[in-house]
């Protein structure tokens, strides 16, 4: 299993709960790793969000900017 780590392209303040963020990563990560069965790339990726208006794929969001954190995960054979 190999993990990848593409930080943004600027830092990026953020406010959150550090064991909220850590547990949430690891669950997503553990995820990934067990779907690729120890034979894949995880890739953990962060990136500035901008919501605007109402917005229909992130209805609970107030407008503003956001840190989405992002994992993707690929066998590799």
């Amino acid at each position: 299993m190999t993990l990848a780590v593409e930080p943004p392209e600027e830092p990026l303040a953020i406010r959150v709960d550090r064991g909220q963020l850590t547990t949430a990563a690891m669950n997503l990560l553990v995820n990934s790793r067990d779907a690729c069965e120890g034979r894949g790339v995880v890739t953990l990726k962060g990136e500035r969000l901008a919501v605007a208006g109402r917005d229909f794929d992130r209805p609970k969001l107030e407008s503003g900017e956001y840190v989405a954190l992002r994992v993707r995960d690929a066998v590799v054979a």
